[in-house]
């Protein structure tokens, strides 16, 4: 069960790394538009997209990737108190 946890575990992080490479990303020209710019997006958009829909526009910055990586320590914490009560 342990092995699953930590599984998870890595998962979120790395999803989370993904997120802020992707964030720092955005503020180089073309790096976007790199293979691994186009993927890192894709990953990271299965959590940015949906808070992106629903946060309010908030002009030039974007606080969505923030959101999301708020979302995945609390999930991330939920699943550590999981793994407590096994």
């Amino acid at each position: 069960m342990n092995l699953i946890f930590a599984l998870v575990h890595f998962g979120i992080a790395g999803l989370e790394l993904l997120i802020v490479i992707t964030a720092l990303m955005s503020w180089f020209p073309g790096a976007l538009q790199s293979k691994f710019g186009q993927w890192a997006t894709q990953m990271s958009d299965l959590i940015v997209e949906p808070v992106r829909k629903v946060m309010p526009r908030t002009g030039m910055l974007d606080f969505s990737p923030l959101i999301a990586i708020l979302i995945l320590e609390a999930a991330e914490l939920g699943l550590r108190m999981l793994s407590q009560m096994f």
